[in-house]
């Protein structure tokens, strides 16, 4: 009878302590998630950032553009504020994919046995990675005129 009851216990304590560790392997894996999200914001926000101060840079040349020299300078800041635009582009294109690739570990481990018995009741949903849509209006590329 104390052995069946040693068992019942060792048993329990065992399955506790893995569903303890399965909640805290869940709650990381949200959070990286949550933070991977936040990065693509940043860079979201800085790009909302630049382009109109792009444009306005550029206007301001164009603007007072009297001789060669100012065309040139003119040229090259414009160009060097395309360089820093494309690398503000392929950063949000990296951002995206990490989000993605977080998702993808996130709900990797919420639906594998034995995980999946437990995360729904802990509240852990399945959670959805980024599509082409893109609603906020910082997320939208803003478009460029020298109008």
């Amino acid at each position: 009878m104390l052995a069946v009851l040693v068992v019942i216990v060792v048993v329990a304590v065992v399955l506790g302590l893995y569903v303890m560790g399965l909640y805290n392997k869940l709650v990381a894996l949200s959070n990286v998630y949550k933070n991977a999200w936040a990065e693509i914001d940043v860079q979201l926000k800085r790009r909302y950032d630049l382009i109109p101060n792009l444009v306005e840079a550029v206007k301001g040349y164009m603007a007072h553009e009297k001789g060669t020299l100012d065309a040139v300078i003119s040229a090259r800041g414009a160009a060097m504020g395309a360089a820093q635009l494309a690398g503000t582009e392929n950063t949000i294109a990296q951002s995206r994919s990490g989000y993605n690739a977080t998702i993808l570990d996130y709900n990797n481990a919420r639906q594998m046995f034995p995980a999946v018995m437990f995360a729904g009741p802990l509240g852990f949903g399945e959670k959805q990675p980024l599509e082409a849509t893109e609603s906020a209006e910082e997320r939208k590329a803003p478009k460029v005129s020298f109008k």
